[in-house]
């Protein structure tokens, strides 16, 4: 694949055409699709999370008023790292922090969009160092 960024727009309500036409079952432009779903991470919240307060188990709040949980739920999902760093391709690119187009509690939506083009094509080189979290109990 040989992709450059600016080959479509990633304008939100373009990305969403899109996206609702998968959804649809409608015909859709698949480069369009793969090219959206390579520069996912464009969206994603990159420098804006500094802190995670704790909530409960697994949830936590972000400075923002964003809830996460560790691994998968909500909105978000990513992975952490005992010293606050999130973990993604720089560190160990099976734990890649990455935007998901589909809810992850929606398992049909989640799987169409962000985890099947993984099947189709597996060569995600997009390195991104997304900074530090501190924690608070």
């Amino acid at each position: 694949m040989n992709m450059t960024a600016g080959t479509y727009s990633l304008d939100p309500t373009e990305v969403r055409k899109v996206i609702d036409l998968i959804l649809a079952g409608k015909p859709y432009d698949k480069e369009q699709f793969r090219f959206y779903h390579y520069y996912r991470n464009h969206f994603n919240v990159k420098d804006e999370v500094t802190t995670l307060k704790k909530i409960k188990g697994r949830q936590y709040v972000d400075n923002n008023g964003n809830l996460w949980e560790k691994q998968l739920g909500g909105e978000h999902e990513m992975v952490i790292r005992y010293d606050g760093k999130r973990i993604d391709a720089l560190t160990c690119e099976k734990y890649q922090e990455t935007y998901n187009f589909g809810r992850t509690r929606n398992a049909f939506v989640h799987k169409r969009l962000d985890m099947d083009p993984h099947d189709k094509d597996t060569v995600y080189l997009v390195r991104q160092d997304t900074g530090h979290v501190s924690f608070i109990d």
